[in-house]
C-alpha cells in the first residue's frame, strides 16, 4: 500500500529514518535508483560526485605532502572542519583519518602534529588518549590559563606585583581588595595553586 510506513531503519549506518525499499530511506533509495551507490550525491549539472571526491574538493591541497593541507569548507571559529556527507555529519579530519585507515570510529582521540585544526592531512594525525591530548594543549601553549583564560581579573604583570607585596609583609585582604579578588584568591596565588606559571 503506498504511503504506508514500514518497520526497520535505513541500512545506512547514521540514518534513523524509515526503510521504503531494499532497506534504504527515501533519500538513500533515490541515490541507488539515480546513481547506483546510496553515497553519491548529486553537485552539479555536470555529473556526480563519490563523498570522497567532494570531501577533497573542499580542501586546499599541497604539491608537498608534509605540509598541512587546509579546509575550505564550512569552520566555525575554535572549532574542527564540519561536513555532511549523504546526511551523516562528519568532522573533517575525522573523515581524512577514515580515508587513510579505514576506521570510522576509532579507539581514542585524533591528534594533530601540527596542532592546527584545520588541517585534515592524514600524515599530520594520530591516535591517542584524551590525556595525551590533554597533555599535547598544555605542552603546546593552548591551555586556557592566565591570561587566556575568558574570566581572568588580573594580569601576569599585576600577579609579579602581588607577590612582591605579599613578600614585603603586606595582607592578603588589603592586596585582594586592590584588585577585586578575595582573600582566598591571594591565598592561592602566594602558595603557587594559582597562576603557577608565572
Amino acid at each position: 500500500m503506498s504511503g504506508r510506513r514500514i518497520r526497520g531503519g535505513c541500512i545506512i549506518d547514521g540514518c534513523d529514518k524509515p526503510h521504503r525499499g531494499k532497506g534504504y530511506c527515501t533519500k538513500h533509495l533515490t541515490r541507488v535508483t539515480r546513481y547506483g551507490s546510496p553515497f553519491i550525491i548529486k553537485l552539479d549539472r555536470q555529473g556526480s560526485r563519490t563523498n570522497e571526491e567532494y570531501f577533497w574538493s573542499k580542501v586546499n591541497l599541497t604539491a608537498n605532502p608534509d605540509k598541512c593541507w587546509l579546509w575550505k569548507g564550512f569552520l566555525k571559529p575554535r572549532y574542527y572542519p564540519q561536513l555532511r556527507l549523504s546526511g551523516v555529519p562528519w568532522r573533517g579530519n575525522k573523515y581524512a583519518w577514515f580515508l587513510k585507515t579505514g576506521d570510522a570510529d576509532p579507539q581514542g582521540v585524533i591528534r594533530h602534529s601540527c596542532d592546527n585544526r584545520a588541517c585534515v592531512n592524514p600524515r599530520h594525525m594520530e591516535i591517542g588518549t584524551y590525556a595525551d591530548n590533554s597533555r599535547d594543549m598544555v605542552e603546546r601553549g593552548r591551555s586556557c590559563k592566565g591570561e587566556r583564560h575568558h574570566g581572568h581579573k588580573i594580569t601576569e604583570q599585576d600577579v609579579s606585583v602581588i607577590r612582591q607585596r605579599l613578600g614585603q609583609g603586606e595582607k592578603q585582604s588589603d592586596i585582594g581588595r586592590d584588585y577585586g579578588l578575595n582573600q582566598a584568591s591571594i591565598g592561592r596565588i602566594k602558595r603557587g595553586e594559582a597562576w603557577s606559571h608565572v
